[in-house]
């Protein structure tokens, strides 16, 4: 990737470029995350969601329980969330991530 610089030295975007920080940098994050399974990374092998605990949870069918464990996901994070709702529709689990102003809203199939 080649980043483009004026004449004092500060970075010049195109469409294509954007830097992110704060909820925007945590939302992406969070989002990153939740898509890579977990031992997918050969140089970072406990790094990923845990999708087939997450089946289990589901099996159960308490929202408080995948409430929770999104919860402490966030936290080893290091993600501030405000809260964490979960609902089930045909086929998938809906889970909407609150942050101050911000909201992420992933679908899992299930």
């Amino acid at each position: 990737m080649d980043l483009k610089i004026n004449d004092k030295f500060d970075l010049v975007f195109g469409s294509d470029l954007m830097l992110v920080d704060t909820i925007l940098e945590q939302k992406q994050r969070l989002f990153l995350f939740l898509k890579i399974p977990k031992g997918s990374l050969q140089y970072a092998p406990h790094h990923g969601f845990e999708y087939m605990l997450f089946l289990r949870f589901c099996k159960i069918g308490n929202l408080e329980i995948i409430k929770t464990y999104f919860l402490n996901i966030a936290q080893e994070l290091k993600i501030d969330l405000v809260n964490v709702e979960a609902t089930f529709n045909e086929g998938c689990v809906r889970v909407e991530f609150y942050f101050v102003g911000d909201t992420l809203v992933m679908d899992f199939a299930v």
